[in-house]
């Protein structure tokens, strides 16, 4: 009875460490993403007077502020 108890726990416990580490690969990626854009941006700007500006889109319901984890 315990066993099962504890299997379940720890299944959840390495769930719960992955979706982390996803989500935060997922924000990282996101900020990299958006920093060359900018850089694209100022370069284009610079260079090529007639090329559009570069945009990224995010999904909306990603939320991508620090949280505390304690």
């Amino acid at each position: 009875m315990f066993a099962i108890s504890k299997t379940i726990v720890l299944f959840a416990i390495i769930i719960s460490a992955l979706l982390f580490w996803v989500t935060s690969n997922v924000c990282r990626y996101n900020f990299t993403i958006e920093k060359k854009t900018n850089k694209l941006n100022i370069i284009s700007e610079d260079i090529f007077q007639t090329l559009p500006i570069a945009k990224v889109y995010y999904f909306r319901e990603l939320n991508c502020n620090n949280v505390d984890t304690i």
